[in-house]
């Protein structure tokens, strides 16, 4: 889901993987699909990046192209090993940092968290931990 609010956009990737944004999602939208800030998917679990028919390399011209500032993962305790490391390096690697340089807001870190989007490509975070 892309929410756009004023020229301030968050997209919301529940589950998606890398085959769905490869095959589907990037082909169909592609030029509309820049966000300051993005959930990552699957509570940050590599199969955002991990497209299973190309075992050498991993998926990401999805985020490159979304450009997001920040990446925020739900993620709390759990057997999966969720958020991948990986997948925390990608979201690290292509998010360009808040004005503050965070780049990643967890919310087993950081808490529980509002976004305002408050247009012009603006946006606040407050943690209610």
């Amino acid at each position: 889901m892309h929410i756009n609010h004023d020229g301030s956009r968050l997209i919301l990737t529940g589950d998606t993987n890398a085959v769905a944004w490869k095959d589907y999602i990037m082909p169909e939208s592609k030029t509309k699909i820049k966000s300051e800030v993005i959930l990552g998917s699957h509570h940050g679990s590599i199969t955002f990046f991990d497209d299973p028919r190309d075992e050498k390399y991993h998926y990401t011209t999805h985020l490159k192209t979304i450009a997001p500032q920040i990446t925020i993962l739900s993620v709390g305790k759990n057997s999966h090993g969720h958020p991948d490391k990986k997948a925390l390096e990608y979201y690290e690697k292509y998010s360009s940092g808040s004005n503050k340089g965070n780049k990643i807001f967890r919310t087993d870190k950081d808490g529980n968290m509002e976004i305002i989007l408050k247009g012009k490509g603006s946006w606040s975070i407050n943690k209610n931990q």
